[in-house]
């Protein structure tokens, strides 16, 4: 499977250059980019491009664009605003506004590894805000009446919070307008991410603007107390949790917190949607009454005082923690076509010169896994054990890329991060042998993203060669890898290493891996 190319800082696309690629998804590939006009005019903006692969579907086509003309209907402070929509040289986009901050997901994790807790009213102030935003969404009306537009993945990471005390919602990529036939999920089919769907996402019963005021709720929870409401081991017992558990009241976490927050969140999160607010509006009279109650300021001053404290120094959370708080949310998800993966590596023994590279500052393995590694062998060992007889080649790849991405996670729980790396790499050379076993992986790519990130720990720390860039040249590894060599120059972070690269951001997280686990990098 070959990647597809991004664009590089400079390259043009209609009046946008690019600055910089910020992310990439199964869909589309996301792009800080500027805009000039005269007398000096320049502004920033977000840049969603549609995969090249993806823009010969034409139903996908009319997907993406159906997002850009709705999300640009929606004209409101608390949501980030679509500004253009267009094509040009074979490549879909809409431009968005670029709002200068973090999501409501960093801000909690670094307000934890900081040990600066997020004040009840930097909490409020954000779920009011979001709040704000739903309101309008939610009464949204066209010429034929009401739009019924529900958003259906209200999380933290969809919050934007600015340096300036802004708050926006954004990615209403998955939002429809009931009313509209043609773009009605279809009921049984699960839209957002597992910790924050409603009861009635989780049964696949048909949903409204309450199922959005329910996962509003579990962001409040989380963002006044530190955790969530609804946790396990896996998706389905997440999924459990939100359909029959009861979460304590949040005041039993953080005795400070009021009764009256304790009564917003316990409505919120009632299993049954006429007992919750009925509205956004309705919260938002509750959370003003919170807030006169309390004293609170709720004001962007106060948000963007919080902002400046807390990110006061350069952010220093490592990956792994951001991925061991998600957890493997997408697991159980509906299949989402276009993840552009790592190309296939070959399993046969490497012709290479031999590595003979001594003392590693990690345990010694040869990437690409060879089937008789040890440490390949000991993860492959009892993965057939009571497969049936009669098990189709599907059934078979299908069963051991998800057993191997079991093994990875739980490796990475009980922080053997080489073995955990070592199962991703085996469930991807599993996992592109049938179209099927493909998909699993296109499925899966964040939790398989989140392995390499845990390895990789703190994006912003400086990586160093353990041995002279000369010494190197006979070291036996992909060409790939060997890219990344005159990067690494005990200046440049992570960060910055994989930016130089111009690699999709999977690919050279598994080529910086096989550096790290080999001890040529530290």
């Amino acid at each position: 499977m070959s990647y597809v190319v991004p664009f590089h800082p400079g390259h043009t696309l209609g009046k946008y250059e690019i600055v910089r690629e910020l992310a990439t998804g199964g869909m589309a590939r996301i792009y800080l980019a500027r805009v000039r006009g005269t007398a000096g005019f320049e502004k920033n903006v977000v840049l969603k491009c549609i995969l090249p692969h993806l823009a010969a579907d034409n139903a996908f086509v009319t997907m993406f664009l159906d997002e850009a003309r709705l999300a640009a209907t929606l004209r409101h402070s608390n949501i980030a605003d679509v500004i253009d929509v267009g094509i040009e040289d074979g490549t879909y986009f809409f431009a968005m506004e670029y709002v200068n901050g973090q999501n409501a997901r960093s801000v909690r994790l670094r307000a934890k590894d900081t040990n600066l807790p997020i004040p009840l009213e930097v909490a409020v102030a954000i779920v009011a805000g979001t709040a704000s935003a739903l309101e309008h969404a939610h009464t949204r009306e066209s010429t034929h009446g009401p739009l019924e537009l529900v958003h259906r993945d209200v999380s933290p990471s969809n919050i934007l919070v600015s340096y300036e005390g802004a708050i926006k919602l954004v990615d209403f990529g998955i939002a429809r307008a009931t009313s509209r036939v043609s773009a009605k999920t279809r009921p049984g089919i699960r839209k957002g991410k597992t910790p924050y769907l409603s009861p009635e996402q989780c049964r696949g019963h048909a949903i409204d603007r309450r199922s959005d005021l329910f996962s509003l709720g579990t962001v409040l929870y989380e963002l006044a107390t530190g955790t969530r409401p609804f946790r396990g081991n896996s998706d389905f017992e997440v999924m459990e949790a939100i359909v029959d558990a009861k979460p304590a009241p949040p005041s039993t976490l953080v005795p400070t917190l009021p009764a009256r927050l304790d009564d917003i969140v316990i409505k919120l999160l009632a299993r049954a949607p006429a007992v919750r607010f009925q509205s956004a509006a309705e919260l938002l009279e509750a959370l003003d009454d919170l807030v006169a109650s309390q004293g609170l300021r709720t004001t962007a001053h106060v948000v963007a005082r919080y902002m400046h404290d807390l990110y006061d120094e350069k952010p220093t959370a490592p990956f792994a923690r951001a991925f061991i708080e998600e957890g493997p949310t997408e697991t159980f998800r509906k299949p989402r076509p276009g993840t552009v993966l790592p190309p296939r590596r070959s399993k046969r023994a490497s012709t290479a010169p031999v590595d003979t590279f001594s003392e590693p500052t990690r345990p010694e393995i040869v990437l690409p896994f060879d089937p008789i590694d040890a440490r390949s062998a000991e993860i492959l060992d009892r993965l057939d054990d009571g497969a049936p007889a009669n098990e189709t080649s599907e059934a078979r790849g299908a069963r051991r890329v998800l057993a191997l991405l079991d093994r990875a996670l739980a490796f990475v729980q009980t922080g053997e991060l080489d073995k955990a790396v070592t199962a991703v790499e085996l469930l991807l050379d599993e996992g592109i042998e049938t179209s099927s076993t493909h998909q699993l992986l296109e499925d899966n790519v964040d939790a398989i993203t989140g392995v390499y990130e845990a390895m990789l720990e703190d994006p912003y720390r400086t990586l160093t060669l353990t041995r002279p860039l000369s010494e190197l040249a006979t070291v036996a590894m992909e060409p790939q890898t060997r890219l990344l060599l005159p990067w690494i120059d005990g200046r440049a972070s992570i960060i910055e290493v994989l930016d130089r690269a111009g690699m999709q951001r999977l690919e050279a997280y598994h080529h910086l891996c096989q550096l790290l686990l080999r001890g040529i990098v530290r």
